[in-house]
């Protein structure tokens, strides 16, 4: 224990030197993007003159006049000759002033500001930025509050590396080495992580996956890919290879995970599994299926990498909401929630978004599809929490007028003091006469040749409305419906959402203590029909309470009184060693003698062979015992039987014991035989002797207690005893049980 919490206290130190590291590391990466704006003009050498091919911010260059087949002459006021990142790349990534030659031969310098390109300002600082405060903010809380939820490092350092890939998309499409380097390994990375962390959730539920077996070794793709970033600076057709391998690796590994999640799903069927592949494929199928396989495939994206990276937003919230609430993955409830708000979300975005395209005067794509997302997180969000303050508010929700909802558990509690079937349903009626202030209520019940349609498509917690009539079910069986109406067919009645909303709270509730009145009421009526108040199944449950009171008592004797008298025995056999008094001796044998009668006692109370070695043995050693004791011949014919209810090795073990007790006591008989016999439900038990016999009619009159207990246990069981004697002609008695009789346990 000290080792595992030693190395989690590593492990956790480990996370706070990956963050601090973090932090700086973000900061550099935002303030490379923020140093000069992304413009991503790709350019075709004819001699020594570089002329634009192709430009990546369309709306832009048409707004400044730039197009392709113009010339460029400086970046940043140095002679592109001089720059030879550009002359090898072909492509001029960013700038803050260009000067261009067009056509005509004039020559125009155009000054380039953040806010000329709303689209790479948004994408690759705003965002980002973003995205590392959310980072922060998160992998604090979750390493000072969280750090002792297992596998807690592993979500931050996810969250960190995540954080990074999306960081770095503007620092390396401005040609930062560390950019590149860092967007390169961390796309891998947080996809090695995620196969590190489903292969520890499969082993937390307990099922295989389709994992190598070292998943350590993942490790060194991301190790050889920051290699091959570096030793590609410098040549660009080794850069293209390794971004190339970059996102083949990226590919592979992901379809590697959902074949994981997909196949476990398929083997074990785990709703856990389910959940987790939707929460894993609804961030990553855009990126994967826009962006990377199409330059993978076809080396030419369907949407830019700025765009479809928007969905990555998706992948730390997914997770830590997935791991915090420690379910991963009982929550359906919130995935409803989810879905519920995410749809209000996309129509009210779409709404706000429709209205700008069609008043702005000067539309951008670009600022359209920041200004949607935006909208959709903040309503999103403003959804989210406006359900928690209705939560915290729900006491005054929905109370236009009164406080029906306010006080509904002290109506719930009114109805609930009902001491009968009657007595609630008139407090339920003055109840919601009180709170709706309308006196035509009415409890009808309905037999079923009586229910009328409206009646029959009633159910449980659902008000229904015929004419000016209002409906609602209280109670059902297969025989009837009790039915709360409210309202008549001369007399109009409105009722408000907030009653409706109370009346069908109530009408749950109402069902339920109906349902228990209703069950009290039939097992009063059952104990009244016992005239000679012996209940079965009321006789089983005493029955067993008290064998397992008995079985309680056997073990604390055993464990204190009987130890202390052996001790004591072993004390006197000491001091015996060294005197020779009779006395002394004779208490010994009176001690050793109430230990073995103790002893037997216990045994008697707890049969110890019944549960480990079951009934025949247990019965062969209760005989063995009885015939040392008996002057009669003990003869036994004991099947082995199978015995569904786990209760009922114990009774017959008690009334085998029951019968050669009594046969040592009363039977004078020289001849005792027992027989246990399996039935087709059940078993049978005959005893039978040739002692003195009994007058069965003076034993009931006598109350005896060994018949009438031997008779209520039998009875409890659903069992059949049958008593053949007569005086001087000893007795039979045969004992039926079958275990699926129609017994009340």
């Amino acid at each position: 224990m000290f080792n595992l919490a030693h190395r989690l206290s590593l492990d956790i130190r480990w996370v706070l030197i990956i963050l601090i590291v973090y932090i700086p590391t973000s900061l550099y990466l935002l303030i490379t993007a923020i140093s000069s704006p992304f413009v991503g003009i790709e350019l075709k050498q004819k001699g020594e003159k570089f002329v634009v091919e192709n430009i990546y911010y369309e709306d832009w260059a048409a707004k400044h006049q730039l197009t392709a087949g113009d010339i460029i002459l400086e970046v940043d006021d140095i002679p592109i000759s001089s720059l030879q990142e550009v002359r090898e790349s072909s492509e001029i990534r960013d700038s803050k002033k260009l000067t261009l030659l067009k056509e005509n031969g004039q020559i125009v310098k155009l000054h380039i500001k953040h806010s000329d390109i709303p689209r790479q300002f948004y994408m690759h600082i705003i965002l980002p930025g973003i995205y590392f405060l959310m980072t922060i903010l998160i992998s604090t809380y979750l390493y000072f509050y969280k750090r002792h939820i297992p596998l807690i490092k592993n979500l931050i350092i996810f969250l960190i590396v995540v954080s990074l890939a999306y960081i770095s998309m503007g620092a390396s499409g401005r040609g930062n080495i560390l950019g590149q380097v860092i967007i390169s390994s961390s796309m891998v990375l947080c996809l090695v992580l995620l196969i590190q962390f489903l292969k520890d959730y499969f082993s937390y539920l307990q099922i295989k996956g389709l994992f190598i077996k070292r998943t350590e070794l993942l490790y060194t793709l991301p190790c050889l890919l920051i290699l091959s970033r570096i030793a590609s600076v410098g040549n660009p057709i080794f850069n293209s290879i390794t971004s190339w391998i970059t996102l083949s690796s990226f590919c592979i590994l992901l379809f590697l995970i959902l074949f994981i999640l997909m196949s476990g799903y398929i083997k074990y069927n785990l709703p856990q599994l389910k959940i987790l592949f939707i929460g894993i494929i609804i961030p990553f199928l855009p990126f994967l299926s826009l962006f990377v396989l199409p330059i993978v495939l076809l080396r030419h994206p369907i949407i830019p990498s700025d765009i479809s990276a928007l969905f990555l937003f998706l992948i730390p919230l997914n997770f830590i909401f997935m791991r915090l609430t420690d379910r991963l993955f009982d929550i359906e409830y919130y995935l409803s929630r989810i879905r519920y708000y995410g749809f209000l979300s996309l129509i009210s975005a779409s709404i706000l978004t429709l209205l700008y395209i069609l008043y702005s005067e000067d539309y951008n794509s670009s600022i359209t599809l920041v200004l949607f997302s935006t909208n959709f997180l903040v309503i999103l969000i403003l959804l989210y929490f406006k359900e928690k303050i209705d939560f915290h508010q729900r006491k005054i929700l929905f109370t236009t007028h009164g406080n029906s909802i306010h006080n509904v558990y002290t109506d719930i509690h009114t109805i609930g003091q009902a001491l009968n079937q009657n007595q609630l349903l008139n407090r339920l009626t003055e109840l919601v006469t009180k709170k709706i202030a309308f006196n035509i209520v009415n409890i009808n019940t309905y037999h079923t040749q009586q229910q009328d349609t409206i009646v029959k498509a009633l159910n449980l917690g659902k008000i229904k409305k015929q004419g000016h009539v209002y409906f609602l079910l209280l109670h059902s069986t297969t025989s009837i419906k009790i039915v709360l109406e409210i309202g008549s067919s001369h007399q109009t009645i409105q009722l408000k959402k907030e009653e409706i909303i109370w009346l069908e709270l109530i009408a749950i509730y109402c069902e339920a203590f109906l349902h228990n009145i209703i069950r009290i009421e039939e097992l009063v009526k059952e104990i009244q029909s016992y005239q000679d108040n012996s209940i079965p199944w009321l006789d089983k449950l005493v029955w067993n309470m008290m064998e397992k009171e008995k079985t309680i008592l056997s073990q604390e004797l055993h464990d204190t009184i009987l130890q202390e008298l052996l001790f004591l025995a072993r004390e006197l056999d000491l001091y015996i060693n060294n005197s020779s008094s009779m006395k002394i001796n004779n208490i010994r044998e009176q001690l050793l003698d109430t230990t073995y009668f103790l002893r037997e006692y216990c045994e008697n109370l707890n049969p110890p062979l019944l549960n480990t070695l079951g009934l025949i043995p247990a019965l062969l050693k209760l005989i063995q015992k009885i015939k040392m004791r008996a002057n009669f011949i003990l003869n036994d014919d004991l099947e082995e039987i199978s015995l569904k209810d786990p209760s009922l090795p114990l009774i017959v073990f008690r009334i085998v014991q029951e019968l050669l007790n009594n046969a040592l006591k009363h039977s004078n008989a020289s001849n005792v035989t027992i027989k246990l016999l399996q039935t087709q439900n059940g078993f049978r038990l005959i005893y039978q002797d040739n002692g003195v016999g009994f007058d069965i009619n003076k034993v009931r009159e006598s109350e005896s207690m060994g018949i009438r207990g031997l008779y209520e246990r039998v009875r409890a069981f659903n069992g059949d005893l049958q008593f053949i004697t007569s005086e001087e002609n000893g007795v039979r008695i045969s004992i039926e049980i079958i275990e699926d009789g129609d017994n009340i346990d």
